[in-house]
């Protein structure tokens, strides 16, 4: 068990773990390929966030999540949630107990102990990956763990990686851990999935979906069946007299997964008639859009 960790039931060691995810930094030495390496940690993150909404972690105490939790699972699942969290924040704890390490050992070259400015590296270098990073923020922001849940203070406060190395085996490990936890959850989880694809722009959905394989297999899974996914851009429509118009898809079929369809700078005057949406239909009901 993590030091300082004892008293905390699982909504502690959940928020523990988001906590020191806030607070991690990258060094200098990602700069050649930061964007993809951030979005890693983000989504890591935005995992450990996500098993909290499924689980049903909110402001309650711990010990009345507990009594829910054990009531709604078995024991062993009860178990293997607990260990799971208490291993991550462990090797969380060492991670940082590591990168304390360096930072002392290395003071003599301050340049390798530079951390890159997130909004700065993304926005120069990569906007598309800025632009998804600000997706997966607001996804974050809406799985918000409850601050009330209780937690250990993690140490020291901002810490960071120097090395991709680090990173990787990090990361790699804890992708594993909470990929096990995912299976005590699978409708809650899949159903917070379903709706964070059918959320992405057409360019989150493409910076993400070569990502997701390794950094998150539920997603990745509902990428891939998404095959009807499309996005359009209606711009610039100058409709006069008595035009109709329709700005849209016909399906034969109830709604598909789509990306996301853009109205702008339209200008409609005397009796025009126009529909922005797609039209839906099955041999008994028409749905809309």
């Amino acid at each position: 068990m993590a030091e300082g960790t004892v008293a905390l039931g699982i909504p502690g060691l959940v928020l523990t773990c988001a906590q020191y995810f806030v607070l991690l930094e990258l060094g200098r030495n990602f700069e050649p390929d930061f964007g993809s390496s951030y979005l890693e940690l983000q989504w890591i993150d935005l995992r450990i966030r996500r098993w909290s909404e499924a689980a049903g972690i909110t402001s309650q105490s711990q010990e009345e999540f507990t009594r829910r939790f054990e009531a709604e699972h078995t024991q062993e699942e009860v178990d293997l949630a607990y260990d799971t969290w208490d291993h991550i924040a462990t090797q969380l704890e060492r991670a940082q107990q590591d990168s304390q390490k360096m930072l002392k050992h290395r003071r003599s070259k301050p340049e390798e102990l530079v951390t890159l400015v997130e909004e700065l590296q993304l926005e120069a270098c990569e906007p598309k990956k800025g632009r998804t990073n600000r997706f997966l923020k607001k996804l974050k922001t809406g799985y918000e763990v409850p601050m009330q849940a209780g937690s250990k203070v993690v140490a020291q406060g901002k810490w960071a990686l120097y090395k991709k190395a680090q990173l990787d085996g990090l990361l790699s490990a804890i992708r594993g851990h909470i990929t096990a936890l995912e299976l005590i959850l699978p409708e809650q989880e899949s159903k917070l999935v379903a709706a964070e694809t059918a959320a992405m722009t057409d360019e989150v959905y493409e910076v993400l979906k070569p990502l997701a394989k390794e950094s998150d297999p539920l997603l990745a899974a509902a990428m891939a069946g998404d095959g009807t996914r499309r996005g359009f851009i209606y711009e610039g429509t100058h409709m006069t007299d008595n035009a109709k118009a329709h700005n849209g898809s016909n399906y034969d079929g109830p709604p598909p997964v789509e990306g996301l369809t853009i109205y702008r700078d339209s200008h409609l005057g005397g009796n025009t008639i126009s529909h922005n949406g797609n039209n839906y239909t099955t041999t008994t009901r028409k749905y809309w859009n």
